[in-house]
């Protein structure tokens, strides 16, 4: 009974039932007698209220994909995906975990926003940045402990990265797209270490060769950075906890496959990760 009066209230709230069927309130003791405030206006209200905050909510987390489609269209798509898929939790920061797969489906039906292809790929981006603000602290690695680590045994490493690390792969050029939609006045960090790939992307190019990015932050501070495709390779495979052996295999084979002028430094790169707070942790050795 309570379970089928939450579904209930649930639905009315969220507009699913063009005639909802709302319990009759006890009236404020502070309404005079002639009030024309009904249960169905009161439930309007409150309706009203929900939508708005919903509404902001995926604004929030999701501003490049909004700038990108515009403030009509986004909100358009918004309230339909409010009403199939309303939040499982009563965490405000866990909605919209959903949008960038119900995004897809929703613009293979929706002609005037299917020139932007690399919608998809941005909204998981938008959700990746506001993982990362909110994910778990971890202490840095100190590079003293690894250079305790016998040379034979570095080879069975497993590093395991920060949490707020998200690794986002596409087809298109989403960094610079990023970039471009960022306010004058943002906050927002942003780098590439992929300049070494001889990435010639210009700005109406969106899908020549893609990007391979990262998302992490370190204190308070959310980085946007492009990388190699070694680079990718390299922290795919830490993060998916393969040996160090491996992860430096994958790095290589993405070298050789994008064929580019300097081979993947894993040395350095495993230093720079380390330091940036990056990788910051490992397993596997034995002292």
């Amino acid at each position: 009974m309570l379970h089928n009066r939450q579904r209930e209230f649930m639905h009315t709230v969220l507009g699913l039932v063009s005639q909802p069927t709302v319990p009759v309130l006890m009236p404020d003791i502070r309404e005079s007698a002639h009030s024309v405030l009904t249960p169905a206006a009161r439930m309007n209200i409150y309706r009203r209220n929900i939508m708005t905050t919903l509404r902001a909510a995926l604004g929030d987390i999701y501003p490049t994909t909004k700038s990108i489609m515009g403030p009509s269209l986004f909100l358009a798509a918004a309230d339909i995906f409010i009403q199939q898929t309303p939040s499982p939790s009563g965490d405000l920061n866990q909605f919209g975990r959903e949008w960038p797969d119900f995004f897809a489906d929703y613009l293979l039906g929706s002609a005037p926003v299917s020139s932007h292809a690399c919608l998809h790929d941005m909204a998981r981006l938008d959700w990746a940045w506001h993982e990362a603000f909110h994910a778990a602290e971890s202490p840095s690695l100190d590079l003293s402990r690894l250079a305790a680590v016998p040379g034979d045994q570095h080879a069975s490493l497993v590093f395991s990265l920060h949490p707020s690390v998200r690794l986002i792969k596409s087809a298109h050029s989403l960094f610079h797209i990023w970039q471009t939609h960022q306010p004058e006045d943002s906050p927002t960090h942003s780098q590439s270490n992929a300049d070494n790939e001889g990435d010639t992307n210009q700005p109406g190019d969106v899908a020549m060769s893609g990007d391979c990015l990262m998302v992490y932050r370190d204190d308070a501070d959310v980085t946007l950075m492009k990388l190699t495709k070694a680079q990718y390779g390299f922290l795919n495979a830490c993060a998916q906890q393969q040996v160090l052996a491996d992860a430096a295999d994958a790095a290589m084979a993405a070298d050789a496959a994008q064929q580019t002028h300097e081979a993947f430094e894993l040395q350095s790169f495993l230093i720079y990760t380390v330091e940036q707070n990056i990788i910051v942790d490992f397993t596997g050795a034995v002292y």
